[in-house]
């Protein structure tokens, strides 16, 4: 439970970035391949600019998988 209010306080936070929200609504409706390509870009620009990884799901999305109990 905890995982998950971090996660949508993450996703919040990022979220009061105008930029941020731009790319988002920009990539609403691209397809799933387009998606990828974009995530791949993205995690390469965080790369160059020496910045963590998102922590996120290894496929891209929000939360990362439920642990298993």
């Amino acid at each position: 439970m905890a995982e998950r209010v971090n996660s949508q306080l993450r996703l919040a936070v990022a979220l009061r970035d105008t930029r941020v929200r731009n790319l988002a609504l920009r990539a609403e409706g691209l397809s799933p391949a387009a998606l990828d390509a974009l995530l791949t870009i993205v995690d390469e620009a965080r790369k160059v600019q020496n910045l963590a990884p998102p922590e996120a799901g290894a496929d891209g999305t929000e939360e990362p998988p439920a642990a298993s109990t």
